[in-house]
């Protein structure tokens, strides 16, 4: 058995690494190649198990990751925990194991990463609560995180997807085109090469919103050379000016809506949030999407457009075992 923990996916065969990783794109070598390109402050920790056989387990972490809060709190919150996840994704664990691998197993790989990064604190995010039983039995302690929105597509046509909705939300839908007509909103597919000026000012305004830079320029740039087969930018302008945008990765026929960059001045006054999302629904029923992940915001508006929420936990535990009794009676 060979365990290796390191700081960088290129430290890691490809080929290794995504024989676990399979199909789901946020957890492959080359998505995490883009979020080391372009994510700001992130420090990636990756674990990769081997046996005879070959691979046999692959996490993904960050340490020091951001609450969203100030002061001492947050800072020692950074300083004592590690998050395993798939890097900006709402629906994957960062946990890729081989088949029948057993849970016990998985508890001794989180553990040794935790003490190898010297992090008392280890929470596992996107949880399913069809799994919470089995993180309760590791002695985690479920925290309920804001829930991913999906959209299930299944009408074969945007005509009889229309009909699902509901009359109220239908008559908002026209006069929401109403509106971006009098605007002028436009949507459009945009390329990634040379996307970047145009789109980066938005996904910067939104960052601003919510305090946290989260990536630099070098987004797009990475992403039209690691992931430009699978990644989709669908964008609306108004009155000629860039409005908002959707960036998109594509696994089979599900559609995950990753980042979204916004001028607001622009995009809620003239209804161009609203009527990208609606072309973003009728652009999958064209390309044979069945389901869409959309996010974390906006859950009352997505709604209205026919997604909806379902919830998602942080397990978390503390090492050594002592101080896990003590987690769980603060909890």
């Amino acid at each position: 058995m060979r365990l290796k923990v390191v700081d960088s996916i290129n430290d890691f065969d490809a080929e290794r690494w995504d024989a676990l990783a399979g199909t789901e794109p946020t957890m492959t070598h080359r998505w995490h190649r883009v979020m080391e390109a372009s994510r700001v402050a992130y420090q990636p920790r990756y674990l990769l198990a081997e046996d005879r056989e070959g691979p046999l387990g692959a996490i993904v972490a960050e340490k020091s990751p951001s609450f969203g809060g100030s002061g001492w709190r947050e800072l020692l919150l950074r300083r004592l925990t590690l998050i395993v996840s798939a890097p900006y994704s709402s629906r994957h664990s960062g946990i890729a194991m081989r088949p029948g691998v057993s849970s016990e197993y998985v508890g001794r790989l989180l553990q040794h990463l935790a003490w190898h990064e010297r992090r008392p604190l280890l929470g596992v995010a996107n949880v399913d609560s069809a799994d919470l039983a089995g993180w309760k039995q590791r002695h985690f302690h479920p925290r309920r995180q804001p829930p991913r929105m999906v959209l299930e597509l299944g009408s074969p046509s945007y005509e009889q997807y229309l009909e699902r909705l509901s009359t109220r939300a239908q008559h908002e839908l026209r006069r929401t085109r109403r509106r971006a007509a009098e605007a002028d909103v436009v949507v459009r597919q945009i390329p990634l090469d040379g996307c970047a000026a145009e789109l980066y000012p938005l996904l910067a305004e939104v960052a601003h919103r919510h305090g946290s830079v989260v990536f630099s320029p070098e987004l797009f740039p990475a992403l039209a050379r690691e992931l430009n087969d699978r990644a989709m930018v669908l964008a609306a302008s108004a009155k000629g000016k860039s409005a908002v945008f959707f960036l998109c990765l594509r696994e089979g026929t599900s559609l995950l809506a990753i980042v979204a960059g916004l001028q607001y001045a622009l995009a809620y006054p003239s209804s161009a949030y609203f009527v990208l999302l609606d072309e973003l629904v009728r652009w999958s029923l064209e390309h044979g999407i069945k389901r869409i992940y959309a996010g974390l915001s906006n859950e009352v508006q997505k709604q209205r457009h026919g997604f909806s929420p379902h919830a998602r936990w942080l397990c978390v535990r503390a090492y050594p075992h002592p101080l896990n009794g003590l987690l769980a009676r603060v909890s």
